[in-house]
C-alpha cells in the first residue's frame, strides 16, 4: 500500500535521461531510474516526497547554472512537471 508521503511520477526515457544526469537523485531512487529498461517510453516511480523535493531543489540548481539553453528549457519543463505531478 502506498504511504501518503509517496509520489507516484511518469517519466519518459528523456525525464528519466535528465534525472539521472542533473537531477542528483537519492541512491534508491538513482537505482530505481536506472533499473527501467531503454525501451519502456513511460515509467512509473514511486519517491518519498522528500526525495521528490530534494529532487525539484537540485533541478532548480542545474536550470539556474545551465548554460544551454536548450538543456535549460528542458529542465525546466521537467521541473514544472514533477512539480505539478507530485503535488509540491
Amino acid at each position: 500500500m502506498k504511504s501518503e508521503r509517496t509520489v507516484t511520477l511518469l517519466l519518459s526515457r528523456l525525464d528519466r535521461e535528465l534525472l539521472l544526469k542533473h537531477g542528483y537523485p537519492f541512491p534508491r531512487l538513482e537505482r530505481d531510474l536506472e533499473a527501467v529498461p531503454d525501451s519502456v517510453e513511460v515509467a512509473r516511480i514511486d519517491a518519498d516526497r522528500s526525495e521528490v523535493e530534494r529532487l525539484l531543489g537540485d533541478l532548480a540548481h542545474s536550470i539556474n547554472h545551465c548554460a544551454d539553453r536548450r538543456l535549460q528549457l528542458a529542465l525546466n519543463e521537467l521541473f514544472e512537471e514533477i512539480e505539478e505531478e507530485s503535488g509540491l
